[in-house]
């Protein structure tokens, strides 16, 4: 209920991909950063 239900599936999937990245330390910070904000 954490406020999900205001991102649709193809969102909530690249947020989660882009948390399994930073969890496996692929991709650097500046370009999660600038992913973000084009969501």
């Amino acid at each position: 209920e954490c406020g999900e239900r205001y991102y649709d599936r193809r969102t909530m999937k690249r947020l989660e991909e882009i948390e399994q990245s930073i969890k496996e330390k692929r991709m650097p910070l500046q370009k999660v950063g600038r992913v973000l904000r084009v969501s």
